[in-house]
């Protein structure tokens, strides 16, 4: 005679049982094995991803490599902000998230196309978007210059839409960055050198051994409607803002960067040419500053000047700036590129508005040790940009 068998959910019991134990004994291991031995359990842990995924780390930000002595350091720089995969193909390029024999779409830029510090930069988001590949040629370090040079190198059959991303941080100092930085190589041929340091290994030294923090000058606070937001400007940004509106129209960097649009429309032959204009931390996070904290960053201001020949930004001390002067010079780059994409017969997109809003209501769109935009700032200029792709 057979005996009746148990229900499913009275013979599966057991096994839940044991392995919510088990789930629960690994999770008390593993919060042992960080407190008492926090870093050599975390490398163990990172060593278990595959060699093309990151794990970008709170000590990896640029700031702190670019102005540790007036920053205040990270409580933990190992904190995992993120961790994705990342790959480049055989042009030294990211792989995107569609691959395509042909891409209807291209986008071109520095690092903030190029998108290493998140997992789905914004041309992957238009892709997803619009459910069509985009070929992502960001390349960090670049200017308009080089990006041109990357355009006729590897854009071989005209696209539909060519995406010229201009960031106003540093693509003015960075138009003319061919004649100091030497002959422009494609990442083809740098970019396997990065296997032999895997970003998810790279972190700035710390603690900071051979300079100390000697004056905490960094984080200052925004004031935003969600309350007092930490950011770490970056000096080198801030000041490439003071400039007149005359220096800019009359500069070779603007006449440059023109060029090097001309440039790439012509080597794409794409239907429809978009300028991106992406505004640094520094211009959308200045205007917010609280009082108490301006002073701290007016201790040592610059201003950039035209000389001659119509160079720009090339920075001399400016000890009569005010913090009201500059933020009323914060629009004056944007408005001339925007302006000139305009005269030049360019769509453009300005998401100065967009990214400012998003900012005054206490959105994190920065990591907050870095430069670079977080996912959820890709994640907005995706959506618009995909509404400026529709519309061409």
């Amino acid at each position: 005679m057979k005996h009746a068998q148990p229900p499913l959910t009275q013979r599966a019991r057991p096994w839940l049982v044991n392995g919510l134990i088990a789930l629960v004994s690994f999770g008390v291991f593993a919060a042992l094995a960080l407190a008492l031995a926090p870093e050599p359990t975390q490398r163990l842990f990172w060593t278990l991803f595959p060699p093309n995924t990151v794990v970008y780390r709170e000590g990896m930000g640029d700031v702190l490599a670019y102005q540790h002595p007036i920053t205040r350091p990270p409580l933990d720089p190992y904190r995992v902000l993120a961790i994705y995969p990342l790959a480049w193909d055989a042009d030294g390029l990211r792989v995107p998230a569609y691959t395509a024999p042909r891409y209807p779409i291209v986008a071109v830029g520095d690092s903030f196309a190029e998108g290493a510090s998140v997992a789905q930069p914004f041309p992957d988001g238009v892709a997803a978007a619009l459910g069509r590949p985009v070929r992502n040629l960001g390349v960090r370090a670049t200017g308009p210059t080089e990006q041109a040079l990357l355009v006729e190198a590897l854009v071989t059959d005209a696209p539909e839409v060519l995406i010229m991303q201009f960031f106003g941080g540093n693509d003015f100092s960075d138009a003319d960055s061919f004649t100091w930085r030497g002959e422009f190589v494609l990442p083809a041929v740098w970019r396997p050198q990065e296997a032999e340091t895997p970003t998810s290994t790279r972190l700035w030294r710390y603690p900071y051994d051979d300079q100390l923090v000697t004056v905490e000058k960094y984080p200052v606070y925004a004031e935003t409607a969600a309350g007092l937001v930490p950011v770490n400007l970056l000096e080198g940004y801030l000041w490439a803002y003071n400039v007149r509106a005359e220096d800019v129209a009359a500069s070779y960097a603007l006449a440059e960067t023109r060029r090097a649009w001309q440039a790439m429309a012509d080597a794409a032959q794409a239907a429809c040419t978009i300028v991106l204009y992406l505004p640094s931390k520094e211009e959308l996070y200045l205007p917010l500053i609280q009082p108490s904290d301006r002073d701290r960053i007016f201790d040592s201001p610059y201003r950039n000047v035209v000389n001659a020949a119509g160079d720009i930004f090339r920075l001399q001390p400016d000890p009569e700036l005010t913090y009201e002067t500059l933020v009323e010079r914060l629009p004056l780059v944007g408005d001339a590129v925007i302006a000139a994409a305009q005269a030049d017969g360019y769509r453009t997109l300005d998401l100065r508005p967009i990214l400012r809003a998003a900012a005054q209501r206490g959105d994190r769109l920065f990591y907050e040790y870095d430069t670079h935009l977080k996912q959820l700032g890709h994640n907005l200029i995706a959506k618009a940009l995909a509404e400026a792709v529709r519309g061409c």
